[in-house]
């Protein structure tokens, strides 16, 4: 902003009404470094209509989709409250204005009629409207296999579906399966790989002489 005069440019949702109307663009600023902050708004706008001129755009974004950290695969562990993190990007932007039938929802073992509404949880990156994030706390869910869906628009009205599979196993206490190592047999360092259902990931780096294996194990 300078001398109170300042430039936007945006990519406006398809989900607007073509019809030509009022419309409102709410604006807020902050001073640099101190503490004076501004809003405002304008009314004297008029909005609606499509842009014939504009580049094409038929494909939906890209979705990556997670469990309590970005090194679940899925298939893999949790526990019963877990987390579900969405990784989203598409170059005209994405829609969470929850326009009708556009939501950026999840949906649980296929249960279409109470999807969760993931419109408020998403937050874009700093300086890149292309690209950003969901955090979505589950709760409550039952030991065994799971299926969540997440379906996302875009500003074209395109969009795209992942699927993420997780097996929840309950409780405090931390459980671990499918261990490997690589590699394997080994001389002077390995490396082990396990699915778990702990709510973080702590990257354990170390050395394993044969030696020591063998003390701990005496017999393998």
């Amino acid at each position: 902003v300078s001398q109170g005069a300042f430039d936007v440019e945006f990519i406006v949702p398809r989900d607007i009404q073509v019809p030509v109307g009022p419309g409102k663009v709410s604006f807020y600023a902050k001073r640099a470094g101190a503490f004076e902050d501004q809003a405002g708004y304008n009314l004297n706008i008029l909005v609606g209509g499509l842009n014939e001129n504009v580049p094409q755009d038929n494909v939906g974004p890209e979705i990556e989709l997670f469990m309590n950290d970005e090194n679940f695969i899925s298939g893999g562990t949790t526990n019963d409250n877990p987390i579900l993190l969405v990784n989203l990007s598409d170059d005209s932007g994405l829609n969470t204005t929850g326009g009708i039938g556009h939501d950026l929802i999840a949906i649980l073992d296929g249960d279409t009629a109470n999807p969760f509404v993931l419109n408020e949880y998403y937050q874009a990156n700093v300086d890149d409207f292309s690209r950003g994030k969901v955090q979505f706390k589950l709760r409550d869910l039952e030991d065994g296999p799971h299926s969540l869906q997440v379906k996302a628009w875009d500003t074209y009205n395109n969009f795209s579906v992942a699927t993420i599979d997780f097996i929840v196993t309950g409780g405090e206490a931390i459980k671990i399966s499918r261990v490997l190592n690589y590699p394997n047999p080994f001389v002077d360092y390995t490396e082990f790989w396990f699915n778990h259902n702990a709510m973080a990931v702590e990257t354990i780096h170390g050395q394993i002489k044969p030696a020591d294996f063998l003390r701990l194990n005496p017999s393998e």
